[in-house]
């Protein structure tokens, strides 16, 4: 009896490091010298692989719930005022979805890719990190000399009325 506890235990801790190693294997990528894990080599081979690089600053955050109700497979939908973009953005404004939330008023360097028709933007793997700590990347940018895109200002869809003038 002693035998199989110690067999069972001892299957159930290979199962938990298994687990474990598959995890940080899924985003052990080349791109760890600079402290964060990607599957890419530096911020320049994370953009040229992503559909969309940019400065956003959050403005607006949905949670959009499976089912209606909170759970962790939860997704948010992001609304980023943008103020740089290098890569797949014209406007002043984005949404993204993100299985992780970000900081409502916070500025971010934002990679994202799309997926059926949506920008999407992981939470692991990927370069995505507030503007604060963004330095390495903005310096592989300018290194490379790479421009940011003109950003077109979004009309408002609230009507501007005049008052009319009195004679």
């Amino acid at each position: 009896m002693k035998d199989i506890i110690t067999r069972i235990l001892l299957a159930i801790t290979f199962l938990i490091c298994l687990t474990e190693v598959r995890a940080q294997y899924q985003c052990a990528g080349v791109g760890q010298k600079d402290g964060y894990v990607s599957l890419y080599v530096d911020a320049y081979d994370e953009l040229n692989n992503s559909d969309a690089v940019f400065i956003g600053e959050v403005s607006e955050i949905k949670t959009l719930h499976p089912r209606n109700v909170p759970s962790p497979e939860s997704t948010f939908e992001i609304t980023l005022k943008v103020t740089n973009a290098w890569k797949g953005v014209e406007s002043d404004s984005i949404t993204v979805q993100r299985q992780c939330s970000l900081v409502k008023g916070r500025k971010y360097l934002i990679y994202a890719n799309l997926s059926e028709n949506k920008l999407v933007v992981g939470c692991r793997c990927n370069r995505t990190k507030r503007l604060s700590e963004a330095a390495i990347d903005l310096e592989v940018f300018n290194e490379r000399k790479l421009k940011p895109l003109k950003i077109k200002k979004t009309v408002s869809e609230t009507p501007v009325y005049e008052t009319p003038k009195m004679m």
